[in-house]
């Protein structure tokens, strides 16, 4: 069974055609590494193909902070006529800053949080199997970075979605521990 802090390394087979998931953080790119026998002899760095089991962390108020300030960024400026129909008073701004400011204590929180239960798995306090329908993050050990779905289509498989390598947690880096076959079932 795959438990909490487990390390794994992925590999894909396919007909004629396999290798290994490879992470490279300076690129923040993930794919997949095909081996032949050329390939085999230079894949010596093996901590670039090791992800790490971690247990689903935090991300909600980082994401909801990350949309206040898109919002805000965003705000129209005095240029756009439509912006001048309507001035935001000066209490509407101070409300606006004290809820940015509240947001940014909980995503310190949040955060702080998050290293926590990190270094409970890295110090093996934090264990446990993991079951079907868990929800997990996978951390590349080399980088730390999380492995996150990205929302556009992969490079070479427009029919599956791209894979990056991320130190901003978010939703995207969630995973569901889901059987391979259906008389399998979650829990």
């Amino acid at each position: 069974p795959v438990t909490i802090g487990d390390l794994l390394c992925f590999n894909a087979h396919e007909m004629d055609e396999g290798g290994f998931l490879h992470g490279d953080l300076a690129s923040h790119r993930v794919g997949l590494q095909e081996f032949d026998d050329e390939t085999k002899r230079d894949a010596l760095n093996f901590s670039d193909y090791v992800f790490r089991v971690c247990p689903m962390l935090n991300f909600r108020q980082r994401n909801e902070l990350d949309v206040a300030q898109a919002k805000e960024n965003s705000t129209p400026q005095d240029k756009n006529p439509k912006a001048l129909q309507r001035k935001q008073s000066f209490a509407e701004v101070e409300a606006q800053r004290a809820a940015l400011t509240l947001l940014r204590s909980r995503v310190e929180q949040e955060e702080s949080h998050n290293v926590a239960v990190m270094e409970k798995v890295l110090s093996g306090e934090l264990t446990g199997a993991v079951k079907y329908g868990d929800i997990i993050q996978l951390q590349h050990v080399k980088s730390g970075a999380f492995l996150t779905v990205l929302e556009s289509a992969a490079p070479f498989d427009p029919e599956c979605r791209g894979l990056t390598l991320s130190t901003k947690g978010s939703s995207a880096a969630l995973f569901k521990f889901t059987p391979r076959f259906k008389a399998q079932t979650e829990g």
